[in-house]
């Protein structure tokens, strides 16, 4: 079973995206905000992560860089209801982009296209 971090600010997404991802069959733990997150990090064998771009206190891009930087190979997808390029999103290191509002079959397609 493939571990599931969900970074993401607005409760209501972040609680459906993780029961949708459960109901997969993928064991999902949330986080609100980049401290959170990086706490599940450390705690947690991550095997990929969900993240939003408009976090409070850092902007999701700049929270993945700073995962690169620790090297952590953690493979990403964005989720955003920002604009945000699909190239930047690439450059950045996520492997998808997903803009809100999606649908699950979207999320579950991208999921399924990053983990086997």
């Amino acid at each position: 079973m493939a571990n599931i971090l969900v970074v993401e600010d607005d409760e209501a997404v972040s609680s459906l995206v993780a029961r949708q991802l459960e109901r997969h069959g993928y064991d999902v733990r949330t986080a609100a905000g980049p401290l959170e997150a990086l706490e599940a990090l450390r705690d947690w064998d991550v095997h990929l992560l969900l993240m939003d771009m408009g976090l409070p206190g850092m902007h999701g891009l700049d929270l993945v860089h700073l995962l690169r930087g620790a090297n952590l190979g953690i493979p990403a997808i964005a989720i955003t209801g920002e604009q945000l390029d699909q190239d930047v999103a690439q450059a950045a290191g996520f492997l998808h982009l997903l803009i809100k509002p999606f649908g699950i079959d979207e999320l579950l397609k991208a999921v399924r296209d990053v983990l086997p």
